[in-house]
């Protein structure tokens, strides 16, 4: 017998906030079979908030790689979602 109620994974929350502590890299939060589809979005789109606060500082001179690491996680979102985003930082 199954339940309908699924438990997310007990790492979910620090993934949440703070994803490279989690994922070598947002492709490997797609590939995961244990996060929902929105689960993987939400975890993404904290890696996006992370990555643009970095390449912030980037163009104020402070050393970083944002900008392949924003593209890797804007990439990966749009094979999620079909190109949708599902709103976002980056939708607005």
């Amino acid at each position: 017998m199954t339940s309908n109620h699924r438990q997310p994974p007990a790492w979910l929350e620090q993934a949440r906030n703070d994803p490279a502590a989690v994922f070598t890299g947002p492709e490997d939060v797609a590939r995961n079979d244990a996060l929902t589809t929105d689960e993987k979005v939400e975890v993404l789109r904290a890696w996006e908030l992370e990555a643009l606060e970095l390449a912030e500082a980037e163009t104020e001179g402070m050393p970083g790689s944002a900008n392949g690491l924003l593209q890797r996680i804007l990439a990966t979102l749009t094979e999620l979602t079909g190109g949708s985003g599902k709103g976002g930082p980056a939708s607005g």
